[in-house]
C-alpha cells in the first residue's frame, strides 16, 4: 500500500516538474539554436567579404600578375562569380580570372547594399551577395561595390533544425528569403504582419510565444547582421506538447523502473539481514538452553557474521 501511493506521489510531482523544466528547456534550446544560426551566418558572410578584398587586392598590386590569385581561390570560398563595381560611378571594375555573373542587372541591389553595407538576395534559384569593399590602393582610400554570386548550400545547411521547428531568414518588411519547414526547403512567402517582426527590436534576441496563421507558435529570433536580416525559428506549441508528454512519459517509466529496482533490491536485502537475524536469534535461545551441539552457519562478511563467528 505504501509503495502504491509513494508511486503515485512520485508520478504526479515528477510529471508536474517535467513539464516545467522542459518546456523552460525547450525555450532556451529554440534561443541558442536561433543566436548560433544566426552568428554562423554571419561568419560565413564576412569570409566571403574578405575573400573578395584579398582577390581585388592581389588584382592591382603594382599590377603584377605574379600576385594574381587564382581564380579557384574564390572557388573554394564559394564563390561562382564576381561583379565589382565602382561606388561612384557603378562603373564594371575589371577582373581577371573570374567570371561575372551572366544576365543579371543590379541595379536595384545598389541602394541596399550601400545603406546597410551588405545585402543578401535570391534571384530565381541563384544566391547573390553584395557588400561594399574598402581597400586602399596606391595611398588613397577607394570603395567598391561586391557582388558575387555564391554557394548556396552553406548557408542553407546552417539553416536545417530539428524535425520540430521552422526557421527562415526574413526582412524586417516580412519578406522571406530562404526558409525550412522542419528540414524541407521550402518556396518563399511573406510574412508581412509576423508578431516577431512587428514587436522585436532588430538588434536583439529573444524568445516569444504568439499567435499566427491561426496557430500558437514557440518562437526565437536573432538578427543578422547583413541587410537587417532577421533569423526566426518556431515551433508549433501543440507539437512541442505532444513531444513534452512523450518526453515526460519516457522519464516517468525511466523513474519507475529505478523506483521497482530500488524497492525489490531493498526487500531482498533487508530479507537476507533479518534472516541471518533471526538465526542468530534462534541459537543464542538454543545456547541459553544449554544446546551446544548446533554450530551458527552465518558465513556473512558484516558485523553480524562477525558475532555469529
Amino acid at each position: 500500500m505504501l509503495l502504491v501511493l509513494a508511486i503515485g506521489c512520485y508520478t504526479w510531482l515528477a510529471s508536474r516538474i517535467i513539464a516545467e523544466d522542459k518546456t523552460r528547456l525547450l525555450y532556451d534550446i529554440n534561443h541558442n539554436i536561433a543566436v548560433s544560426t544566426a552568428a554562423q551566418i554571419q561568419s560565413s558572410i564576412q569570409r566571403i567579404v574578405d575573400q573578395v578584398k584579398l582577390f581585388i587586392v592581389s588584382q592591382t598590386v603594382a599590377g603584377s600578375s605574379r600576385a594574381e590569385l587564382p581564380a579557384d581561390f574564390l572557388k573554394l570560398a564559394g564563390i561562382n562569380a564576381l561583379h565589382v563595381f565602382t561606388r561612384e560611378k557603378k562603373e564594371p571594375f575589371p577582373l581577371r580570372g573570374i567570371a561575372s555573373p551572366s544576365e543579371t542587372h543590379f541595379e536595384s541591389a545598389f541602394p541596399p547594399i550601400e545603406s546597410s553595407g551588405k545585402h543578401l538576395w535570391m534571384d530565381g534559384e541563384k544566391l547573390f551577395l553584395g557588400a561594399t569593399v574598402d581597400l586602399i590602393l596606391s595611398g588613397k582610400l577607394e570603395t567598391f561595390i561586391a557582388i558575387a554570386e555564391i554557394e548556396a548550400w552553406p548557408i542553407f545547411r546552417t539553416l536545417e533544425a530539428t524535425s520540430l521547428y521552422q526557421s527562415f531568414l526574413v526582412r524586417p518588411s516580412g519578406e522571406v528569403l530562404i526558409q525550412y519547414d522542419q528540414n524541407q526547403l521550402v518556396p518563399n512567402r511573406n510574412l508581412a504582419g509576423h508578431p516577431l517582426l512587428s514587436q522585436t527590436s532588430p538588434k536583439l534576441s529573444g524568445v516569444k510565444t504568439y499567435q499566427f496563421e491561426n496557430t500558437l507558435w514557440y518562437g526565437a529570433y536573432a538578427p543578422v547582421d547583413v541587410g537587417n536580416l532577421l533569423f526566426v525559428s518556431q515551433a508549433d506549441r501543440s507539437e512541442i506538447q505532444s513531444a513534452l508528454r512523450l518526453l515526460a512519459k519516457r522519464s516517468l517509466l525511466f523513474g519507475l523502473i529505478v523506483v521497482t529496482l530500488t524497492f525489490l533490491a531493498s526487500i531482498l536485502f533487508s530479507k537476507k539481514l533479518t534472516g541471518n537475524l533471526a538465526l542468530l536469534t534462534l541459537r543464542t535461545k538454543e545456547v541459553s538452553d544449554g544446546d551446544l551441539s548446533t554450530p551458527i552457519s552465518i558465513t556473512s562478511k558484516d558485523e553480524i557474521g562477525d558475532l555469529a563467528a
